[in-house]
């Protein structure tokens, strides 16, 4: 049973190796969650009371997602989050 573990890991490390090389973009579950992380923050920064009073309702949610990346969204700027999640991708790897 752990060959067949161990031998899913490596294709999926393939896979993932392979989606960088030809595509030069990371898995789209990491895309997914860094769009949500930077959205929140591009909101709760905004101007517009209505769109921050609903993100503040969300705050636990996208709190638990970051803690995740060990990101602070509020304090970390646009491009750190960036790297902080292709540094995680790279890692997986």
């Amino acid at each position: 049973m752990s060959l067949i573990r161990k031998h899913g890991a490596v294709l999926q490390a393939w896979a993932c190796l392979a989606l960088v090389y030809y595509c030069n973009t990371m898995s789209a579950s990491l895309l997914i969650d860094q769009r949500k992380i930077l959205f929140y923050k591009k909101t709760i920064c905004g101007s517009n009371v209505v769109l921050r009073t609903v993100c503040s309702l969300y705050f636990n949610d996208i709190q638990r997602l970051s803690s995740a990346y060990n990101i602070l969204p509020w304090h970390t700027s646009y491009i750190d989050v960036k790297r902080t999640f292709w540094s995680f991708f790279t890692s997986l790897l």
